[in-house]
């Protein structure tokens, strides 16, 4: 291999793009930057760009924009972009850059003057290039418009597979990918009536996409609103609610392959107001017994070992905790909730303390929740035993009671082995600590809708 004498400036440098060589030489009455660096297919390349030095050497103004400019791609080499690798191939770069000058090749000749810019015109095929894509993987796509501001250039676009529009402001040549972005195919068009026809029916699909999204919100506002007037039907928010207590069921967002842990709320059920922004365990334990969720009740129930699995002792007193209280009051922590264990899926309860009760945005979320059977807020604790007692049921021979439990549920309590199965064929769960009367009972769960059907398998049983 030739030496070469290399009288121009040379700078070899580690930057935020990894090792890169750039050297800066005149030729033909213009500058030309050669510059030796790793690109995005993870090959080392070394690409040469015409244009007119600035006031430093390793400043180059482009007469043009670097977009326009003539390029040359004068080395490549698959390999791990060290200084070692990175000046080898530079040296290779500046020597196919030597041969070229010697056989006046490069894409400007040595009059100065620049090889006729290739001119991109309504008609030009372009795709995008991303990251590890194949070339078989582009979506063709057509230039339909070109404005041209002091901005810059803005070219509007018609996708030949889906018909979609969009816009794109940088244009490059399909021959020097080495970077996300759009390129363009040099001399590959379409005839204008052919883009013509394509346009009309792109423009076609996107009215009618648009008129079918208009009519989905509207159906959707509309099944909001209709929600929104049945839950403030029965929704009462105390005066001097401070807070509310929320059961969310989490759902696991995690990819383990990018480090990434996350999880997401799928659902919230209300579970009860509160006059204060405490976080208080036992009031999060006595707000799930509102729920007719037998997973959410659960928590109602303090474990009686920790997250370790040991259980209380003089020893351990001081800093031992129930397995599903979690104190998360730092950055990035979930604050304060009931949920069991570390997994990042299932039901957790927690105090949501940033409502605005006021706000009529937070009194429509409440009402929808309402109309959606997910609200279980007690306003009058003492109110609702009054109204339970009133509707006691006596079943004579039966000694049963069918009792309102919640806003949303009736409990049937006493002797109720004989006729067990018939209560779980119709639904029933069996609870054997139902709150009634701040009493904990055995009974079966029903939901309201339940409600005739339970009286009717009672009478059933009762002749």
């Amino acid at each position: 291999m030739k030496e070469r004498n290399n009288n121009s400036n040379t700078v070899v440098q580690n930057d935020f793009n990894g090792w890169t060589a750039e050297t800066t030489e005149n030729y033909g009455g213009y500058d030309w930057k050669i510059t030796t660096m790793k690109q995005s297919n993870g090959k080392i390349a070394t690409i040469a760009i015409a244009g007119r030095a600035g006031k430093s050497n390793n400043f180059l103004t482009f007469e043009t924009s670097p977009l326009t400019s003539p390029k040359v791609n004068l080395a490549s080499v698959k390999a791990n972009a060290t200084e070692k690798k990175v000046r080898e191939t530079h040296i290779i770069g500046l020597l196919q850059f030597d041969c070229l000058k010697e056989a006046e090749q490069l894409p400007i000749n040595p009059k100065g003057d620049h090889k006729e810019a290739y001119k991109i015109e309504v008609g030009q095929v372009i795709f995008f290039n991303g990251y590890g894509q194949s070339e078989s993987y582009h979506e063709k796509k057509v230039i339909y418009h070109i404005n041209t501001s002091e901005w810059g250039t803005n070219y509007k676009y018609v996708n030949l597979k889906t018909l979609e529009l969009g816009s794109t402001t940088h244009l490059e040549p399909s021959t020097e990918i080495f970077r996300i972005g759009t390129y363009y195919i040099e001399g590959e068009k379409i005839n204008l009536d052919e883009l013509n026809n394509i346009l009309i029916e792109a423009k076609t699909k996107e009215r009618k996409q648009q008129k079918k999204e208009d009519a989905s919100k509207l159906l959707n506002q509309q099944l909001t609103n209709a929600k929104i007037e049945e839950g403030k039907k029965g929704l009462k928010i105390p005066k001097n609610v401070k807070a509310v207590i929320v059961a969310e069921l989490m759902e696991d967002r995690s990819d383990s392959q990018t480090d990434y842990y996350h999880s997401q709320s799928v659902q919230t059920i209300y579970l009860a107001f509160s006059t204060h922004k405490r976080d208080l365990f036992n009031e999060m334990r006595k707000a799930s017994l509102n729920s007719d969720n037998e997973e959410i009740r659960k928590f109602a129930i303090k474990p009686t070992v920790d997250q370790s699995g040991d259980v209380k002792t003089k020893e351990n007193a001081e800093f031992w905790t129930p397995k599903d209280e979690h104190r998360e009051k730092y950055s990035m922590g979930a604050g304060y909730y009931l949920h069991s264990g570390y997994s990042r899926s299932g039901w957790r309860i927690s105090k949501e303390k940033y409502l605005d009760f006021e706000n009529e945005n937070t009194k429509n979320l409440l009402a929808i929740a309402n109309a959606e059977g997910r609200y279980f807020c007690q306003v009058n604790t003492k109110q609702v035993k009054q109204d339970q007692a009133k509707k006691k049921v006596s079943l004579d021979g039966l000694n049963l009671e069918i009792i309102d439990y919640s806003q949303k549920a009736i409990a049937i309590i006493g002797n109720t082995k004989e006729i067990k199965e018939g209560l779980k064929a119709i639904g029933g769960r069996f609870n054997f600590r139902l709150n009634v009367n701040s009493k904990k009972v055995a009974g079966w769960i029903f939901s309201k809708t339940k409600e005739t059907e339970v009286k009717n398998l009672l009478s059933k049983y009762k002749n």
